[in-house]
């Protein structure tokens, strides 16, 4: 992690997780569920607009005492050891406005699988059951979180060194600063404002065209 401002300490790769440790998480938070014929997800990030199974139904949601943030190094998709990009997560404070989706089925957990597979990836992110708020009332959800404990996590990242990363870093499935206008434009797409998220793109932009 950062020790002194524009300089980064990167901890990469990260050791990635069998399918043994990914089905035990996915069983685990299935058998927590509290509702026995669903489970729902709250999306944040890119699950928003790329579902990666069938979902019954989708509600708009807030998530109180998490915030969307750049909180996750990336070293493949969107970035490179060398030089790491960041990734959407979420971290503790704020509110995070999103969308709940509804999985069900008889074949739960492998309606789930694919959702597992990439999200518990690695060790970042931790599913936990949080209440979110909804037009239809509350509903308890599956949130993958940050892991503050994960080498991954990117916590206290001033905003200069953030948009310089971004600004610098490419990966397996494009540059990190087509995931961030990626990000903004999907949020814009269901009417979610992010104005931190919108701000960042236009520092990282203004970077590239400085040449800097």
């Amino acid at each position: 992690m950062p020790t002194t401002p524009g300089t980064v300490s990167f901890a990469g790769p990260f050791p990635v997780l069998d399918e043994a440790a990914r089905l035990n998480s996915l069983r685990a938070t299935v058998a927590a569920r509290p509702k026995r014929d669903c489970v729902w997800l709250f999306g944040y990030g890119s699950l928003m607009w790329e579902e990666l199974t069938e979902v019954a139904e989708r509600r708009r949601a807030r998530l109180d005492g998490w915030h969307r943030a750049l909180c996750v190094w990336s070293a493949l998709a969107r970035g490179r050891p060398e030089r790491p990009g960041l990734c959407l997560g979420l971290d503790r404070g704020g509110s995070a406005e999103g969308v709940a989706l509804r999985v069900e089925g008889p074949g739960l957990e492998a309606l789930l699988a694919p959702v597992w597979h990439r999200e518990m990836w690695t060790d970042i992110y931790r599913p936990e059951w949080v209440e979110v708020a909804t037009d239809g009332g509350p509903l308890e959800a599956v949130a993958f979180v940050a892991d503050t404990a994960s080498g991954q996590f990117a916590g206290g990242l001033d905003d200069d060194e953030i948009a310089r990363i971004i600004a610098a870093a490419e990966g397996e499935r494009g540059s990190c600063r087509d995931y961030l206008a990626q990000a903004v434009d999907g949020l814009r797409a269901l009417g979610i404002a992010e104005p931190e998220l919108e701000a960042m793109l236009s520092r990282v932009d203004a970077l590239a065209t400085s040449g800097r």
